[in-house]
């Protein structure tokens, strides 16, 4: 008998093995986020009547989704907001950007990243919403 036919014979040894087995799995295995039903630009071409369409301003902040529960990135991501950012928000989905203002794209990615939310710097924060993507209204309706 070899040295892994003796170590696999002992029961402890095998409990031992398929533990560390599954820690290895859950380590290396990626975690699949579900990623929410939001809508994405599309790039402009000759030829659209911009007439028929509703533009806003680009907003240089980070998309963030409300699923009525928490804050998630479009990659399925949670935002680790505090309790007190998110408790105002309705139990409606919402989409939007959060923002605290021009040229501060950086700060912002830093503050909604972090594993430990500082109120001080989420104190910055705004969510800004542009749609309620479950609402069986048209969207020039929701506006």
């Amino acid at each position: 008998m070899d040295a892994y036919q003796g170590m696999h014979a002992c029961p402890i040894a095998k409990s031992q093995t398929l533990f560390i087995t599954f820690l290895l799995l859950l380590v290396l295995l990626p975690v699949t986020a579900s990623e929410p039903p939001v809508q994405l630009a599309g790039v402009y071409h000759a030829g659209i009547d911009l007439r028929d369409y509703w533009v806003s301003e680009k907003l240089d902040g980070v998309r963030a989704y409300w699923d009525g529960q928490q804050l998630i990135s479009r990659n399925g991501n949670p935002y680790p907001a505090p309790k007190w950012f998110t408790r105002p928000l309705p139990k409606t989905p919402l989409d939007g950007e959060l923002w605290i203002g021009r040229n501060r794209f950086e700060e912002l990615s830093s503050i909604v990243r972090t594993e430990s939310p500082n109120d001080a710097d989420w104190g910055k924060v705004r969510y800004m919403v542009f749609d309620l993507p479950q609402s069986p209204l048209l969207f020039s309706q929701r506006l």
